[in-house]
Formats: C-alpha cells, sequence, structure tokens
C-alpha cells in the first residue's frame, strides 16, 4: 500500500498530470483497491475509478501501453465516471507476467507525447521491480509465520492429553495462518466419517449430529483413496460436493487427511464463502495442520489407553494377589486333607474322613457323600454329617424324583455348584425325610475318566452362605476324594483278585492235569506251541504219528525238527514236516481264523490232514497255537482207487454204449428196412438216453482227469467273439424251438486272449446250454464279455429263467448237485457240468461266480486274464 501511494505522487510530480492511479492484481489477475493520487484534490473515491479503468485492463498487453487522447469520444462512459479526457496506461510487468497498470489522466482533451510514454513506462519498470521485491518479502514473512505456527502447534500437542484439547488447539492454530468462515474435523470409522468438531459455525448449528458416507461422497473419498489434500474454488458449482445444512455458504474449500502410519484416521475441512479463496499452499498449510493433529489424536489415544492398562494392570494385581492368597489357603488345606485321606486304603473310614476334612474347610456342619452303585447305577448315601459335625457310615439309597434333582444335574454335568437359595432354585428336590431347613448349598461331582463315583453335598440353613470362591476350592477336595476312592475301590479289587488268583491257581492246575489225561488219551495228534513257536506239547498220538519222540521236542523250538536223526537216514521227512507245519502256523496269522492243509510225508508214504487253530486264553488273549494231526493216508488210498474204478467202469461202459449209438442210428436211417412211426418213437428215446448215459460218462471221466490233475491245457489266441459264434449255432435248434430271444454284446476293447479255445469253448456252452434249458418258452438271454476295473476279461451269461434261491446257490458248483425248479424234469443233467466248468476257469487263472433271484433269471460270470502269467514269463 506504501509503495502505491508514493507510486501516485511520484507520477503527478513526474508528469504533472492530473491524476495518477496505480492499480495491482492478486495472483489471480483480480484488480486489487486501487492508490489515487489527484493534484486538484477532486473528489473521486478508489473504487468506482478501479470499476471505470477496468474494461481497459483487459486491453492493455505487456509492454503495450493504451494511450487515449480524446476519452470522451471514445469511451464517454469512462470519461463520464472519471471526468477526465485524456488517459494514459501503462503495465508494470514481471519475468512471469503483468502485475499492474500505472495511469495518468488528464481533464483536459490533449495529445500524449511519446517522451510522456516512454518515461512512465520507464518507471513502470522500476516499480515493478520494487513491487516483486515487497512481494517476496511479504511471502517470506508469511511462510515465516506458518513455520512458527506450525512449530509452536507441533510443541503445544506434545503437551496435550485430551482428545478435546486437540480438536481446539488445531483450530486456534488454523486461524492464525488462514483465513476461514468455517472449519471442521471428521473422525474415520471403516466407510463413513464423523464430525466431532467446527468452529465458525453458529451456536445452535447440530454439526457434531453430520456424518457422511464415503460411498456417497466422492470428494472425501478421493481424499481419503489418495491420501492427498483437496482444493476447491467453488464447491456449490463442483459436481460431487455434497451439500447439507450449515453448508450453504460453503465456496472455496480445501479437505485435508489426518494420516497416521499412511492410513487416514480423518479428515481437516476448511472452507470459505468467497469463491476462488484458497490454492494449493493453503492447501498443504491445512495437510500439515492435520498431519500434526493426526500424531497428536494417536498419541492421545495412545496415552489414555496406556493410562488405562495401568489402571486395569493395578487392579488385576490387586486381584490376583488376593486370588493368590486365597489360592495358597485353598492349597494348604487340601495339601492336610491329601494327607489325611491317603493314611488308609479301607474305603469306609476314608469316606467318613473325607466328609469331615471338606466341611471343615468352608465351615459347614451339614453334608453327606453319595455314591454310584456299579450295578443299578442308583445312588446310595455312604456317609453324613451328624449335629456334632463328625461323619457316620450309612447306607440309604436316595431317590430325587424323575429329574433326578440337584444331585442329578451335577452327575449329568459334571460341574461343582453353589446355590444361593434352594427354594429359588429348580433344581432342588425336597423330600420330606430330608431336613426341610437347608437353604444353601454347595456340591462337586466326584469324577474319574470314565465318569462320576457321586457327589459331595454340603449345605447350610442360611441364605448365602457359600460362596462362588469355595466352588473351586470343594471341586478339588472332591477331585482328591475322588482319587482317594478309585485307590481305595482298587486295593479292595485287587485284594479280591489275589483271593481269586489263588484260588483261580489250584483249580488251574487240576484242570491242567485233566486235560493232560484227555490229550494223552486223544487218537488224534495234538501240538501246541507257544508265541515263540516253542513246542508246549506233544501228545503222543503225534509221536506214533510223526515218528518224534516227545522228549526231543518239547520245550524246544519248531525249528529243531530240523535236526532230528531219522534212524531210516530220511532227512528229507523231517524237513518236509517243519515246512508243512511253519506254513500253517504262517496261513493262520495271515488268516486270522482256523487253517486246514494236507501234508504228505515220504519213506513210507502217508498223507496227514492238519489243523490249525490259535491257543486263546479265557479272556481272549491269544498264548499261541494248536495243530490237530490226523492221519488220512488210507482215507486218501480208498478215495483214489475209488476214482480209478469209476474211471476204468467209464471206459469200459463207453465201448459198448458207442456200439449202441451206432446201431440205433442205422435203424433210425432205415439200414435194416422201413420204421414204423411207434419204431421211430421207441427209437428216438433210445438214442436220447444213450446220448445223456455218454454224456454222463464224460463227465465222469472229466472229474477223474479234474482230480488226478491230468488235465493238460493247450493255450493259445483265442477271440471270445468266435466261441460266442460257435455257441449260438451249437444251440441255434434249442433256441428256435423254444422262441428265444438270444443276442451278443462284445465291448470294442476286449483283445484276444491266452486261453484253451476248447476249454473255454465248452464253459460258455455249459452256461449258456443251462441258460436256455431253465428259462421259459420266448424267454431270452445274453451272452456278454468286457474288461473290467482290474484289466481282466469278464464274461456274463444272463437269462430270464427260473432263478436260483440264496440257500440252493451255496451248493451250486457242488458236484451231482440239482435243486428243484419248475423246468429241472425237463432239462435233465447230472449236476455235474457248473462245476467241471468251474475247474476249467480256475485252471486258468480265474473265478466264477453267479446273481440270481427266484423267478428274475439268473447271471453266471467268470473273469479270466487276458495273458497267462507261464506264458509271460517264458517270453
Amino acid at each position: 500500500g506504501d509503495i502505491q501511494t508514493t507510486a501516485a505522487s511520484s507520477v503527478l510530480e513526474l508528469l504533472s498530470v492530473d491524476v495518477a492511479m496505480v492499480t495491482v492484481f492478486d495472483d489471480r489477475r483480480h484488480i486489487l483497491p486501487p492508490t489515487v493520487a489527484d493534484i486538484a484534490a477532486v473528489p473521486l473515491k478508489a473504487p468506482a475509478l478501479s470499476r471505470a479503468v477496468k474494461p481497459l485492463v483487459a486491453s492493455i498487453q505487456p509492454s503495450q501501453p493504451l494511450a487515449i487522447s480524446r476519452l470522451r469520444t471514445e469511451m464517454p462512459k469512462i470519461a463520464r465516471a472519471t471526468g477526465l479526457q485524456s488517459l494514459l496506461g501503462v503495465p508494470i510487468v514481471l519475468r512471469d507476467g503483468q502485475i499492474g497498470i500505472i495511469w495518468a489522466g488528464y481533464r483536459s482533451e490533449r495529445d500524449w507525447q511519446a517522451r510522456e510514454i516512454s518515461l512512465l513506462s520507464i518507471f513502470a519498470n522500476q516499480l515493478s521491480q520494487t513491487i516483486a521485491r515487497a512481494r517476496l518479502l511479504h511471502i517470506e514473512q508469511e511462510r515465516r509465520q506458518v513455520a512458527d505456527t506450525l512449530r509452536e502447534t507441533a510443541q503445544m500437542f506434545t503437551r496435550l492429553r485430551t482428545v478435546e484439547g486437540i480438536y481446539e488447539l488445531i483450530f486456534d492454530q488454523l486461524e492464525r495462518v488462514l483465513d476461514f468462515d468455517t472449519a471442521s474435523l471428521m473422525l474415520r470409522r471403516d466407510d463413513r466419517v464423523f464430525v466431532i468438531g467446527g468452529r465458525g459455525f453458529a451456536p445452535d448449528a447440530q454439526i457434531t449430529d453430520l456424518s457422511f458416507a464415503l460411498s456417497d461422497d466422492a470428494n472425501l473419498r478421493n481424499v481419503v483413496e489418495t491420501k492427498r489434500p483437496m482444493v476447491l474454488d467453488d464447491a456449490q458449482l463442483h459436481p460431487n460436493f455434497v451439500v447439507v445444512p450449515e453448508t450453504e455458504h460453503i465456496h472455496g474449500w480445501i479437505a485435508a487427511p489426518l494420516l497416521v502410519d499412511d492410513d487416514v484416521i480423518g479428515l481437516l475441512c476448511v472452507d470459505s464463502k468467497n469463491v476462488g479463496a484458497y490454492d494449493e499452499e493453503a492447501a498443504n498449510i491445512t495437510f500439515a495442520l492435520a498431519s500434526q493433529a493426526a500424531q497428536a489424536l494417536r498419541n492421545a489415544r495412545l496415552y489414555a489407553e496406556v493410562t488405562q492398562l495401568n489402571a486395569d494392570l493395578e487392579q488385576r494385581v490387586l486381584e490376583r494377589t488376593a486370588e493368590l492368597q486365597e489360592e495358597q489357603d485353598r492349597l494348604r488345606a487340601v495339601h492336610a486333607i491329601t494327607l489325611e485321606l491317603t493314611a488308609t486304603l479301607e474305603l469306609q473310614p476314608t469316606l467318613n474322613r473325607a466328609l469331615e476334612l471338606a466341611a471343615d474347610a468352608v465351615d459347614a456342619r451339614r453334608g453327606s457323600i453319595m455314591l454310584r452303585e456299579t450295578n443299578s447305577l442308583d445312588l446310595i448315601c455312604r456317609a453324613v454329617l451328624n449335629s456334632e459335625g463328625l461323619a457316620e457310615t450309612t447306607d440309604i439309597r436316595m431317590d430325587f424324583g424323575q429329574s433326578g434333582g440337584l444331585v442329578g444335574w451335577v452327575m449329568q454335568s459334571g460341574d461343582a455348584v453353589c446355590i444361593p437359595d434352594v427354594r429359588t432354585d429348580p433344581r432342588w428336590h425336597q423330600d420330606e425325610s430330608r431336613a426341610g431347613d437347608v437353604r444353601s448349598v454347595i456340591a462337586a461331582p466326584l469324577l474319574m475318566q470314565d465318569g462320576p463315583l457321586g457327589v459331595l453335598m454340603l449345605s447350610s440353613p442360611r441364605p448365602d452362605f457359600f460362596r462362588e470362591a469355595q466352588v473351586q476350592l470343594l471341586t478339588t477336595i472332591a477331585n482328591e476324594i475322588a482319587i482317594v476312592l478309585h485307590n481305595a475301590t482298587l486295593y479292595n479289587i485287587i485284594s479280591e483278585l489275589a483271593n481269586e488268583k489263588g484260588t483261580a491257581e489250584a483249580q488251574q492246575r487240576e484242570e491242567n492235569s485233566k486235560n493232560q489225561a484227555i490229550l494223552s488219551s486223544l487218537g488224534e495228534g495234538v501240538i501246541v506251541l507257544d508265541e515263540e513257536q516253542q513246542v508246549v506239547l506233544f501228545n503222543p498220538a503225534a509221536e506214533m504219528m510223526l515218528g518224534i519222540p516227545s522228549s526231543y521236542i518239547t520245550g524246544q523250538s519248531l525249528e529243531y525238527l530240523l535236526e532230528f536223526p531219522d534212524p531210516s537216514g530220511n532227512a528229507i521227512r523231517a524237513g518236509q514236516m517243519y515246512e508243512g507245519i511253519n506254513q500253517g502256523l504262517v496261513a493262520l496269522v495271515e488268516q486270522s481264523k482256523n487253517y486246514n492243509r494236507m501234508l504228505s510225508l515220504p519213506s513210507p508214504g502217508q498223507t496227514i490232514a492238519m489243523n490249525f487253530a490259535p491257543w486263546v486264553g479265557p479272556r481272549g488273549a491269544t498264548f499261541g497255537s494248536v495243530v490237530v494231526l490226523r492221519d488220512v493216508t488210507r482215507e486218501i488210498e480208498s478215495d483214489r482207487a475209488k476214482r480209478d474204478f469209476i474211471s476204468s467202469v467209464s471206459h469200459e461202459l463207453r465201448t459198448p454204449l458207442t456200439s449202441i449209438k451206432g446201431y440205433v442210428d442205422l435203424l433210425l436211417l432205415g439200414a435194416a428196412g422201413p420204421v414204423a412211426e411207434s419204431q421211430l418213437s421207441f427209437l428216438n428215446v433210445v438214442k436220447n438216453n444213450a446220448n445223456r448215459l455218454m454224456d454222463l460218462i464224460n463227465d465222469i471221466l472229466e472229474i477223474g482227469r479234474i482230480d488226478s490233475d491230468k488235465i493238460q491245457l493247450t493255450f493259445e489266441p483265442v477271440d471270445i467273439r468266435e466261441i460266442f459264434t460257435d455257441v449260438l449255432q451249437t444251440l441255434r435248434v434249442q433256441i428256435d424251438r423254444k422262441a428265444m430271444i438270444a443276442s451278443v454284446e462284445v465291448a470294442d476293447d476286449v483283445p484276444e486272449v491266452t486261453a484253451d479255445m476248447r476249454r473255454m469253448t465248452q464253459v460258455v456252452l455249459n452256461l449258456a446250454s443251462n441258460a436256455v434249458k431253465y428259462t421259459f418258452p420266448e424267454g431270452r438271454f445274453m451272452m456278454r464279455s468286457f474288461l473290467n476295473p482290474a484289466g481282466m476279461l469278464q464274461i456274463d451269461v444272463e437269462d430270464s429263467g427260473v432263478g436260483i434261491s440264496v440257500e440252493d446257490q451255496r451248493n451250486l458248483f457242488r458236484r451231482f448237485q440239482r435243486f428243484d425248479n419248475p423246468l429241472r424234469d425237463e432239462a435233465g443233467g447230472t449236476g455235474l457240468g457248473l462245476s467241471i466248468a468251474k475247474s476249467f476257469v480256475e485252471l486258468h487263472g480265474g473265478e466264477m461266480w453267479v446273481t440270481s433271484e427266484p423267478g428274475q433269471g439268473s447271471t453266471f460270470s467268470f473273469i479270466i486274464p487276458v495273458t497267462q502269467p507261464e506264458l509271460v514269463d517264458s517270453d
């Protein structure tokens, strides 16, 4: 202002004009109030002159003076407003642009000389330097004031401990460095900000009731997300500004974040009713104050938390000290009780003394101990306090009604309980036989791992007699009592077991003598071995059967058989004995059930059936193994002779039967002359029965070869599709006669298999023939082949026939088995086909089974490997 006044006066003297004026712009090129010097002292207010020349400001360019000699003619409005007739304007220019204008004017018309314009331009240049220095000085002073304010604010913040004091200090310091109409402070919680304080609002303004959702206010959300301040020239014109009550006056607006460790905890908003009131520098000042306020708020909160934690810690120390003292008293009482209770292992004295000690620990004069009865699970009162506080032995069965009362609740929940007044607790069951003046009760279960043993209960005729703190004490005492009772019970049990054991050992010795006599008299050999395969028993029958003395092997390991000095010098026999018995013992362990096997011995030839079973004790414990030996040499020889006889007879029958079939065929062909219709019928009967007899003989011979291991399989690549085709052709007459539907289903991925072509065809033909025989006319059957999940070839023969019951399925594959069904007589057969087919499948390394329900049909299935193992090995 002083510079402008001096400059205007200097222009008057320099150019001898009537009026001189200096107009300066602010940073936004707004015209600041001008300074006027009038030589004639004509009253002319600066604002009026400023408004008058405002239209000329835009016409003056940097370094381009504006000279108007006849203002009345060129700009009559300005002439009337200023009273001037000629006007000269020269811009005041700095490096960064125009900062003002020097005006000189006359009240009369005249032409401006070049000397006057030049002289005023030189003066304007000098004035610009002076104004620049003054502005720098002003800016430096403002910055120092801001820095001093921030420093003082930081020092004052460090002394504040309350949040309210920090709010007031923020606004006080803000007024020192920034002009504002209103300011508000907001704290953030999740997606909302809440106004917690303000300055400049009306006394009745409820600004602390305001809150804003960040999702609804884009400006506030932007400040939170960017963590940088935001400046608006005119908030009312900004599309994202949210107008609420008490904010209608806002035009210039700043919002700065309160940052703590890169987290926005709130916002400081400053606003003005003037448009364009704030710039970036004002925003940075606000941001700096907001950052200091954020740290102060965090420190105040931490101080409050630490203060509260200290107070809580002191209170906890006091409480814990009292608890420790009470715990110490409780431990002393428990220790004393434990010492006394462990002095004896007799059950009833322990119960009585435990009740007395527990009552003394909580100053009770009434109480009882109730134990659960092992057999009935009822509660028996075993000890009760008398009027003198001494425990008496009782044996009273307790009844607490259907609900079980308080005792039942304690037993079921396993928790101790303290009831201040039983009259207000529904769990209390009042019995006429018990004292009716009981008011308060404390009870605890006598707990063990397998459940509660009983309940320890103490009572008083006074309400609120017991404290909750005594519940823990009584629980600890009850646990100690439970342990002592458990030990006492174990002591009694061990004493009883010791007596029983003595009796049992005497009985065992007598029983062993009897068993020894029985085993010695048995006709079957018996070998008993322990878990380490040490021979415990080797009876006389085993001696005779194996030719090994009992004295040699008893008490020795089974491997000792390998060293037996056979008088005949045949060491192979003893080795085979060991291998046969040892393999049976291994199989017994693996299968976990009884196991049978045969043992063939040479020199002399002998076959022994061995049965292996575990040696199980009275309580299910396994002590070893038992091997029962039976000499079946004669049975084997007799069975072999029987098979040889049947095979020989079958071979002998085939010759005359073949002749009978041949001559019957000749007669049917008319070789002996014409055959009458009745004779033809008789000959067909003879032929059919001869065929059935031939099939029976062939089956018997096949069975004989299977039993004697004389079956030789010829393995070759086999296509199962060819087998299905041959079987269908063979059965075509029977299928057509019964009008059946036959189908074949072979999966695409079924390969050729390695098998005996003739035997596989025989197996499938047998299953398919049975399906046709045991299915009613117009029925159906299917032959299906695929690879099962294990990669083996599976063949199913499914029919819609009569089906097989579950009971008959158990014996289905046994020889000569035929079962009742509606088609049995019509189908005929020997009952050997399925047994033979199953044997052929097993010789291929496969398995056969059936799935059936009566009246629903049957499905016979078998599986065989795609490649035989021995052929793979040979390759």
